[in-house]
């Protein structure tokens, strides 16, 4: 079924100094960085599409970094396992996840975000229901682009076994991504409805 790494940032709307400070400053594994993440074409018509509509399919980790996130995976311990609907768990990291980040940090820098923590996301099987329409915030805030998520596709993930559905912002259509392992998806959690579909 879908299986996804979700590396959450937050927009951090002080002083600049504390977030800078904010951000891992050891040196991450050589599979973790800028080079192993290659846009989706033009990489500022796939910014502004994520701005607008609050997703979009960004691009592609290389097999390198994916081997190593699955590595950190299998070596490391979660912080907490959350059970969510849909017969899908989430198994989170704090922060030792914010190297798992480092490929898109420089960007979210510049958009003043600080890392918020990393998880895995695993759709099992169930003949169940998919999730209900939701957005990953209070309801106060749920027009605040405080924070951003990226998706990237552990297994191959299609809309039979487990894809996340989102409604665009503007447009209100609705989308969902499939693709093989390293694909990356980005979405503004606290804006953008999304669900996760059922791993039938």
């Amino acid at each position: 079924g879908m299986c996804a790494l979700y590396d959450t940032w937050h927009f951090y709307d002080k002083h600049s100094d504390h977030y800078a400070d904010s951000l891992p400053s050891e040196d991450p594994a050589v599979w973790a960085c800028e080079s192993e993440f290659k846009w989706n074409g033009d990489p500022e018509e796939t910014e502004k599409q994520l701005w607008k509509e609050g997703v979009s399919l960004l691009g592609r980790v290389s097999p390198v970094y994916l081997a190593g996130l699955k590595q950190f995976c299998g070596s490391n311990k979660y912080d907490a396992i959350l059970s969510l609907g849909s017969e899908r768990r989430e198994d989170s990291y704090a922060e030792k996840g914010s190297p798992l980040g480092i490929p898109w940090k420089e960007w979210m820098l510049k958009h003043r975000f600080e890392y918020g923590y990393s998880s895995v996301i695993t759709a099992f099987p169930t003949d169940d229901y998919d999730q209900s329409w939701h957005r990953d915030t209070p309801d106060d805030l749920e027009s605040n682009d405080h924070q951003v998520t990226f998706m990237i596709y552990l297994t191959d993930v299609r809309r039979t076994n487990g894809a996340t559905e989102f409604r665009r912002i503007v447009s209100g259509d609705v989308v969902s991504f499939e693709g093989p392992p390293g694909t990356v998806v980005a979405f503004l959690s606290s804006r953008t409805e999304h669900r996760g579909l059922a791993n039938r």
